[in-house]
């Protein structure tokens, strides 16, 4: 059973960011990735301030064991030494991880003199690495700021890209070095009188030593196995960013030969990458693993069961990312060509279970030809009728079975009670909401002339960005003031055709094209807006027809 190697103990901060730095204290690599992709910056800004005022921050949590756990070779930008005894006890850190390379990557680099002159080699990350130390942020500390009681946070400021930091700004890169911190004090008092007085100077230094030797309270758990460890981890960790279900699991299924990350890097390379769907969360393809069991629900993932599985089945992340890649196939059929179109994920995740579990333990492919059709109607229906609009077990349930029943020729009655049978004419145009995504999804199908791996269909892979006003002064709300800017056409190019036919002028060539595209057809008159207008009509009268093929009924506005 999992114990307390000693009694938590109380550390200075720069002694416990030289040892990470050193590799005395090491990541393993089933944690969340480092602070760049996983904290916001206020999260960070908040952490230098806490230390600054005193507050606490929370307990380190190291696990004490000889077990071999592939570790990060680089933390908040440096490169960590490699285990001058890989069968030793090492210490790996269980719970604080964004915290330490928050202040790795920050206060770190005032922190590589000591180290040099205590014999330890630290170097810079490459630029391929996850976290390479040019990416670093520049953070300093505002000796010049008004208020210096109650208002501390404000003082802590990230720097642009491109921006210098004033006179008065202390980098924080340097407040651990006492001899280049003090250079830059002195500089900046003989070179200019003005730019720091006394009092500033003396700030700098009770700075550097309220970080430097800021307490931190450190806890070192002793466990006969990774799963005790982290199963330990995972019953206090409520401080900072929490593991999601999917680190979690690969956190609880990690042994000394199977890393689930790497493998879901892996198979995300070979299956998801060559046909752009890399976007595909890996949670998403955690719950089509927990799903590709009949007895299990992809909504309710039980954590240490499903790792549990992916130790005693290898095979099952992979034929979870073939059951994906086998969905998108699907999809592409309905004209959505990568997640940021897609209306929901739940569909995604849904036809990538049904596959999953027809395929039992052979390689999922893809919907037979002769039943792709009744699955099409069923990614319809769930997107016009808002069937994972509010998701839970019991609708992913419904949702499975009557995928299963359209395949075989049956209604979909098992999901009627969730299927709005009235759809509404699109009011407000918002692309992260489904009913726009499938609003924009018939803009594409007119565009392309129902091509649909068109280059507007392809445009939308790109999200909101793909979508352009077609009046300067437009409102991006009012779906028929956009369109979708593909390579082949700007929006300058069809704002000109528009104008023209306002004006009433000669069309260029491929004006009438282009229009038609848009859904302005060549006897269609009038001014800008009423152009427009008439567009707005004549896509909502595609859009219902599309809607009553389906066995739905059009709203009447008004």
């Amino acid at each position: 059973m999992p114990f307390y190697e000693r009694q938590p103990y109380i550390q200075a901060l720069h002694q416990i960011v030289k040892e990470v730095m050193r590799g005395d204290i090491r990541i393993p690599r089933f944690q969340r990735p480092g602070t760049l992709t996983t904290w916001r910056p206020e999260q960070r800004g908040d952490l230098l301030d806490s230390l600054y005022r005193g507050f606490p921050v929370g307990t380190i949590l190291l696990w004490s064991t000889t077990t071999a756990i592939p570790t990060h070779d680089v933390v908040g930008g440096f490169r960590v030494p490699r285990l001058q005894d890989p069968r030793g006890v090492r210490r790996l850190l269980l719970d604080g991880h964004q915290r330490l390379s928050t202040l790795v990557q920050i206060l770190g680099p005032g922190l590589v003199a000591d180290l040099a002159s205590e014999g330890a080699q630290v170097g810079t990350a490459p630029p391929d690495s996850d976290e390479p130390a040019g990416a670093a942020e520049r953070w300093v500390f505002d000796l010049d700021a008004e208020d210096k009681s109650d208002n501390s946070r404000e003082r802590f400021v990230l720097l642009k890209s491109d921006q210098q930091p004033k006179p008065t700004q202390v980098p924080l890169n340097i407040v651990l070095d006492r001899t280049t911190l003090n250079r830059w004090i002195r500089g900046g008092l003989m070179a200019d009188p003005q730019r720091l007085n006394e009092e500033q100077s003396l700030e700098a230094d009770r700075l550097r030593d309220r970080l430097r030797e800021y307490s931190m309270p450190v806890a070192v758990l002793a466990a006969d196995s990774l799963k005790e460890a982290t199963e330990s981890f995972k019953r206090i960790n409520s401080s900072g960013t929490p593991m999601s279900d999917f680190h979690m699991v690969a956190a609880l299924a990690f042994d000394e030969r199977h890393d689930p990350q790497q493998q879901f890097a892996e198979a995300r390379a070979e299956y998801l990458a060559p046909i752009g769907w890399t976007g595909v969360s890996d949670t998403d393809v955690l719950r089509v693993a927990a799903g590709i069991d009949e007895k299990k629900n992809p909504a309710q993932i039980e954590v240490a069961e499903l790792a549990d599985r992916l130790r005693k089945d290898r095979g099952l992340i992979e034929r979870a990312f073939q059951a994906v890649a086998g969905a998108t196939q699907l999809l592409r059929r309905c004209g959505v060509l990568g997640p940021e179109s897609l209306p929901y994920t739940w569909q995604l995740i849904t036809l990538a279970v049904h596959l999953g579990r027809a395929s039992a333990h052979e390689a999922p492919s893809s919907f037979d030809e002769a039943f792709a059709p009744a699955a099409e109607r069923w990614f319809w229906l769930t997107t016009y009728g808002e069937v994972f609009a509010g998701v839970n077990s019991a609708v992913v349930d419904r949702s499975l079975s009557a995928l299963s029943d359209m395949l075989g020729g049956k209604p979909w009655t098992r999901m009627e009670r969730d299927v709005s049978r009235q759809v509404r004419p699109l009011d407000g145009f918002d692309f992260r909401t489904a009913r726009s995504k499938a609003c924009a999804l018939s803009m594409a199908r007119i565009q392309d002339a129902w091509r649909l791996d068109g280059p507007a269909h392809q445009a939308l892979t790109k999200g909101v960005e793909s979508m352009q006003l077609l009046l300067p002064r437009g409102k991006r709300s009012r779906f028929w003031h956009l369109t979708i800017v593909t390579p082949e056409q700007s929006v300058s190019q069809i704002r000109d055709a528009l104008r023209r036919r306002d004006r009433g002028e000669n069309p260029e060539p491929g004006d009438r094209e282009l229009l038609e595209r848009l859904g302005v057809e060549a006897n269609d008159t009038g001014s800008l807006e009423d152009l427009l207008i008439i567009r707005r009509d004549r896509l909502l009268g595609v859009e219902r027809s599309f809607v009553e093929n389906l066995g739905l009924s059009w709203a009447q506005i008004g």
